[in-house]
């Protein structure tokens, strides 16, 4: 929800009920409260705010400072905090991960913590704008379905409810997976929204549907399956699929078969495709897919290991070991694993960097003898920059991969730099100082540790925001009292290595 004017924008309770829980984070949902209603049995979540009322920011604070963290995350007992309907609980804002001011919120369901559709609460913006469609993918799949080949058809008009396209498409024969470019807007609103609903047809028969109506947390990495991963790394492009791969489980397409169409070579079908809003403004495009010769290419088979999707799968080469879950993938895949052991570590090359992994892998990586190295510096590095961290077992240091790609141990000695953005020693007009913490490596995965950091004012520790984002540190001086004053700044990454800054300044 975006601010409609400057200035501070107070956020409501939507309910009565009672905070049950705080969270501070430098990314994510930033400063974001979360208040339970008993009486229905739902939480609402206000996240991304600039503070919290005083009430509330007075809990946080003793909390930061006793434990000496600008990190929290406080459950509460019921009713500690009351809150009413319409109570004033913060102010909008640009905290955590967020590229501008705005309210980030959400409907859960407290027992499963699910987040469900608020506009069924009457929670929404006026919208009598119908969804646009503004192109079409035709992916020629194979067996595991993978591409034999992609056609796009572009939709610039948008007059009235139905997209018609008088010439037939003709496609090679194959089984074809039907991909839509699509966005909703509401009244008023610039911002591109994603559908609620879709249904496909083929001859009249309905072979793809959907409402969303909630989405199980545990499932949202699943949404990568939902639309075509390769096309949205390459070209920030997204075609959602109306076809299901056999991995994709989302709750929302269990009722849905795979959606493919069996094309033969001279044989016609007629498509509709209906998309929808909440509101029931819809559009449709229409349109007749002809087969014709299948794609001559000449494929040569794969020489690389094929990895059955819903399939464990444990393989052991040159010093490292790579496991595949049922869990692992969408669809099955022929998986490259090329070993480069010339360096003072082997580099893994794992997998086609544009095929989207489900749930994380297993990957563990044993180190070549050097005892020179310090394992506890060891961390397992992805592209060369990102850093994975990793677990200590039996010799080999292991984590869970997110991507497939080059992986490698890398050594990190380097410490984190605090750099000085608006620090001055003579701060007689100043209420902050600004400084940046960064490290040289950025961080992935559950195996490794963000930056930490800490803060103090002659000798007493200080509360500091930090902002993930653009690695800043602020430092609120504004009721430290007149005279010399030192300033201590450390910071800490993964690997223990540690860096300060330290500085006398004047009020």
């Amino acid at each position: 929800i975006k601010p409609n004017r400057s200035g501070d924008l107070p956020i409501m309770s939507v309910s009565d009920g009672f905070v049950s829980r705080i969270a501070i984070n430098a990314g994510g949902y930033g400063n974001v409260l979360y208040i339970e209603h008993p009486e229905v049995g739902l939480t609402s979540v206000y996240a991304h705010l600039d503070r919290f009322n005083d009430h509330i920011s007075s809990a946080i604070y003793n909390y930061q400072l006793s434990n000496e963290t600008f990190k929290a995350d406080i459950k509460f007992e019921p009713y500690l905090i009351p809150i009413s309907r319409g109570e004033m609980i913060g102010i909008m804002g640009n905290t955590g991960y967020s590229f501008g001011k705005h309210l980030h919120f959400e409907l859960r369901e407290t027992a499963t913590e699910n987040p469900i559709n608020p506009y069924h609460y009457g929670i929404y913006p006026k919208d009598d704008i119908a969804p646009t469609i503004s192109g079409l993918a035709f992916h020629g799949l194979d067996a595991d379905y993978h591409k034999i080949y992609d056609r796009r058809v572009s939709l610039a008009s948008q007059v009235g409810d139905t997209i018609s396209i008088i010439t037939p498409i003709t496609l090679p024969q194959a089984s074809v997976g039907l991909a839509i470019q699509v966005f909703d807007k509401a009244d008023n609103s610039y911002s591109k929204n994603g559908i609620y609903g879709l249904k496909a047809f083929v001859d009249d028969a309905l072979i793809y549907n959907y409402k969303i109506d909630t989405l199980a947390f545990g499932q949202n990495r699943q949404i990568i399956g939902f639309f075509d991963h390769a096309v949205r790394k390459k070209e920030d492009k997204t075609f959602s699929l109306c076809y299901r791969t056999p991995g994709n489980d989302l709750d929302f397409l269990i009722q849905n078969g795979t959606g493919l169409i069996d094309l033969a070579q001279d044989e016609s079908k007629r498509i509709v495709i209906e998309v929808s809003d909440y509101f029931a403004n819809k559009r449709y495009v229409k349109f007749i897919i002809q087969g014709t010769l299948p794609d001559s290419t000449y494929r040569i088979p794969s020489p690389h290991m094929r990895i059955g999707q819903g399939l464990k799968t444990e393989v052991d080469t040159a010093g490292a070991q790579i496991v595949f879950d049922e869990k692992s993938l969408f669809r099955s895949m022929f998986c490259k694993i090329i070993v480069d052991t010339t360096g003072s570590e082997n580099v893994y090359v794992i997998g086609e960097e544009l095929e989207p992994i489900k749930t994380p892998i297993f990957l563990a990586i044993k180190p070549k003898l050097d005892e020179s190295k310090d394992p506890s510096k060891a961390v397992i590095l992805y592209r060369n920059g990102v850093n994975y961290g990793g677990k200590w077992k039996d010799g080999y240091l292991s984590t869970k991969m997110r991507d497939f790609g080059r992986y490698t141990i890398a050594y990190d000695t380097k410490a984190p730099e605090i750099r000085s953005l608006s620090f001055t020693a003579a701060a007689h007009k100043r209420s902050s100082f600004a400084f940046t913490i960064k490290d040289n490596y950025g961080t992935r995965g559950d195996d490794v540790v963000e930056i930490s950091y800490k803060v103090w004012i002659d000798g007493s520790f200080v509360v500091c925001p930090f902002r993930q984002l653009n690695s800043t540190l602020t430092i609120p001086i504004e009721t430290v009292g007149p005279g010399e004053h030192t300033l201590k700044i450390e910071a800490r990454d993964h690997s223990g290595n540690f860096s300060y800054f330290d500085a006398v300044f004047r009020r």
